[in-house]
């Protein structure tokens, strides 16, 4: 029986490794760390940052506590997604737990003013769809 060959490192033929996350500290006393710190080589952050960007972007954040409000909006979807995931997969979940984070979500998305956003939407295009059935009724068309 053949066994296959590894294919020869540039380097060096030790695999490159991610570093393991930082272990909490044993005298498990209080440490403050911000979101800045999480390694940006994960992809998970990568995808969070991302995330947080556009929702501060359609929200329009313009506050430090907004900001706020929108990271924990991030980080609560992404637990939300975790969970969904592992409940696809078989593994029994808090669904408790689950709901609660879902109304914690939905508070905070409408804290920053989400669900307007979407109502004044929503009325706006039924001015247009209202507005394109005036226009046929006089006789006129959408072109002109």
């Amino acid at each position: 029986m053949k066994t296959k060959k590894p294919k020869p490192r540039l380097y060096s033929d030790r695999k490159v490794r991610m570093p393991k996350p930082i272990a909490k500290r044993r005298d498990k006393g209080f440490s403050l760390r911000m979101i800045d710190e999480a390694d940006s080589r994960f992809r998970a952050v990568k995808e969070m940052r991302r995330r947080l960007q556009r929702l501060k972007r359609e929200a329009g954040v313009d506050t430090a506590a907004r900001e706020w409000l929108a990271a924990r909006a991030v980080f609560l979807l992404a637990y939300l997604e975790s969970q969904e995931v592992a409940s696809l997969e078989g593994e029994e979940i808090n669904w408790q737990r689950y709901l609660m984070t879902t109304r914690s979500l939905t508070d905070l998305l409408n804290k920053l003013g989400l669900d307007r956003e979407a109502r004044s939407t929503e009325r706006l295009q039924d001015i247009i769809i209202s507005e394109r059935k005036g226009q046929q009724l006089l006789g006129h068309h959408p072109s002109h």
